[in-house]
């Protein structure tokens, strides 16, 4: 029972971690390390874990962003 609220509390960030893993698999896959001596972009699962940070801070900054929107507002829509 708590693992559904916790997962429905944190839906935007765990959607945007894993989208911005896909980004990041991606990357690695069709940019990637030509050479293999890049310490980043040699292994698939560095790229993907950046890309999810980064889709998770990013998703972070927005929902910050809306909140304060809405408390001008008097709303609260994204908890």
């Amino acid at each position: 029972m708590k693992l559904k609220q916790t997962i429905k509390k944190h839906r935007i960030s765990i959607i945007a971690f894993v989208l911005g893993a896909v980004g990041g698999y991606l990357y690695w896959y069709y940019v990637g390390c030509l050479t293999g001596t890049c310490p980043l972009k040699k292994l698939w699962y560095y790229d993907a874990l950046l890309g999810g940070l980064i889709g998770l801070f990013i998703a972070d900054i927005i929902v910050s962003i809306i909140k304060k929107r809405n408390k001008g507002k008097g709303k609260n829509e994204i908890n």
